[in-house]
């Protein structure tokens, strides 16, 4: 059984009453905060991107100091592509704040384009020698890949659940850094390669071997508790194994019964719970492709035994492949996993990194949100399975 609602409190997202009409969002107008709006999505719809600072800096004074709080009814002005306000701007916003860029600029650039909408309201009250500009939080930047639905692909909704999970955990703990989401698809380039040459802060989503088991795991793993810290767990999932309808593997109640067996788990994936079964390269025959759809088609075609997998990811995978009534998942041999965020532990910024998403996880969690979004993607994979 999927463990899927451990969170549950309620959401900070606006709320208003049903039957309130609809408003598009386009830049370079005002626009009237509706029901379930948040800064992140505004900007999405308007721009076509989440630096939902864009928004932000131009609506500061009717907001306030928490972006991650807005109310039905707020009139928020959408920069237009040039950096100016819309004509129909309320006059507070003109007066009070800066004109928001659309395209990235440097801290100084900033602060020249934000000059004229604040001379005139300012020029009493500053005094002469005003102090230089805080500046902006350094950016930092996530890597994940592809083929793994419903956590992380971009061609889902929110660009998967785990992804909007990570987002929304930074936007909550640090509205002011921008925080990015790369698709790099060699999930094994991210460990071997790309973390530990410091070109990204971290990656996810990633299972977390028991390291306490050190002596059983495979070098694969070891690497993993050698090399990386893990963050709080996002989410659990059911790490089991699937077979043939009708094969025996499909109904064995121990893992005694696997020995022998050629069993195919997709490249990237931890094999630490394989290992502590006692399922080796000494007891089975591994095959390790790249797509995870390649290992049942494997098994359609009798080239595997078994197929261990994540059931949520298998589920979501054979239902697109059409073969739902062909492969059965062992109800006797699952075993619960967690799935988190990772950072090279020689990054100088991994503790910023952990503090960051761990801490928007525990708002998220208070708030509800972290519920919502994950209710959300799962009544959409409910629907995928039974159409």
């Amino acid at each position: 059984m999927r463990n899927t609602a451990k969170y549950m409190g309620a959401s900070l997202i606006a709320i208003a009453a049903a039957g309130q009409s609809a408003q598009a969002q386009e830049a370079c107008q005002v626009y009237e905060v509706q029901s379930g709006d948040n800064l992140r999505e505004i900007t999405e719809k308007a721009y076509g991107h989440s630096r939902f600072r864009v928004v932000y800096d131009a609506n500061s004074a009717v907001i306030g100091r928490n972006p991650n709080i807005i109310e039905i009814g707020m009139q928020l002005v959408l920069p237009c592509a040039d950096g100016s306000l819309p004509a129909e701007a309320p006059a507070a916003q003109e007066a009070k704040a800066p004109a928001a860029e659309v395209q990235e600029a440097s801290a100084a650039e900033t602060a020249a384009a934000e000059a004229p909408a604040t001379e005139t309201a300012a020029a009493d009250a500053v005094p002469a020698e005003a102090p230089a500009a805080t500046a902006a939080p350094e950016p930092m930047v996530l890597i994940t890949g592809n083929d793994f639905p419903p956590f992380t692909g971009e061609d889902l909704p929110g660009r998967g659940m785990f992804t909007q999970l990570i987002e929304t955990a930074a936007l909550r703990a640090a509205p002011q850094t921008e925080v990015s989401v790369t698709f790099v698809n060699d999930w094994e380039s991210h460990l071997e390669t790309l973390l530990p040459a410091m070109a990204f802060e971290g990656s996810f989503p990633w299972l977390k071997p028991n390291c306490g088991d050190y002596g059983l795991l495979s070098a694969g793993d070891k690497f993993r508790c050698d090399n990386y810290r893990f963050s709080d767990p996002f989410y659990e999932v059911v790490d089991g194994f699937f077979a043939a309808t009708g094969s025996p593997y499909a109904a064995a109640f121990d893992y005694d019964a696997l020995m022998g067996t050629r069993i195919c788990r997709p490249e990237g994936y931890s094999m630490a719970h394989l290992d502590t079964a006692g399922l080796t390269e000494q007891t089975v025959k591994f095959y390790r492709p790249v797509q995870i759809a390649e290992c049942f088609t494997a098994l359609t075609a009798g080239a595997v035994d078994v197929v261990a997998l994540d059931t949520l990811v298998a589920s979501d995978t054979l239902a697109t492949m059409g073969l739902a009534g062909q492969i059965k998942e062992n109800p006797n041999l699952g075993e619960v996993k967690s799935l988190h965020a990772i950072v090279h532990k020689d990054h100088p910024r991994a503790q910023e990194t952990l503090d960051l998403l761990n801490s928007g996880l525990k708002d998220m969690s208070v708030s509800g949100e972290w519920y919502a979004i994950v209710s959300k993607a799962l009544q959409r994979e409910i629907r995928t399975l039974t159409n």
